[in-house]
């Protein structure tokens, strides 16, 4: 994998006594990360984001896609592989996930993330290939805040990448406003 960096979770005020906990300062960066893609053969590759989500005071469940198939931060969806130049292929993928609490309540942003690095080469009529996953990156966010306070323990895993030929499997899609996630 080429460039990681992990976000930092963040608390500020939103509105009144309402409380935003956040991957990145004030919603500027977020986790993230880069990989190169090496083919025989040209293609297409882009990253498609599940995650499982137990926050507080609204948790999406497991098997979440982000949004669409292909994740579009920081876009393109996709990039087009060149045939041996992967230094022409960096797929990258930023995420900054937050939650918002209720009036004076506690919050809590508790997501497992699983992105999959996948392919589809452009041999033949490219309609009739699909795309296969490469690898998959996996990252996690297990932070809470209290009356506008980060509480102690409150972390964001390094993303990793595994090599992987896994499917990606999703039971609902969010459409997120505003946010990453």
């Amino acid at each position: 994998m080429g460039g990681v960096s992990p976000g930092t979770l963040s608390v500020d005020t939103f509105v009144g006594s309402v409380y935003w906990l956040h991957d990145g300062a004030l919603n500027q960066g977020g986790t993230g990360f880069a990989t190169w893609v090496a083919s025989d053969y040209p293609g297409t590759a882009g990253y498609t984001q599940v995650y499982d989500d137990e926050s507080y005071p609204t948790a999406y469940g497991s098997n979440v896609l982000d949004g669409a198939e292909f994740y579009t931060h920081p876009g393109p969806p996709q990039i087009t592989v060149h045939l041996g130049q992967p230094s022409l292929n960096p797929l990258a993928l930023v995420d900054a996930p937050s939650e918002t609490s209720r009036p004076g309540g506690s919050v809590a942003l508790v997501v497992q993330f699983r992105d999959y690095a996948r392919f589809r080469p452009d041999a033949g009529n490219p309609a009739d290939n699909i795309f296969v996953t490469l690898g998959k990156v996996t990252w996690n966010i297990n932070g809470s805040a209290t009356g506008g306070v980060l509480n102690g323990g409150s972390t964001i895993s390094q993303p990793t990448l595994d090599d992987s030929s896994e499917w990606p499997f999703w039971t609902t899609t969010r459409h997120a406003v505003n946010t990453a996630r």
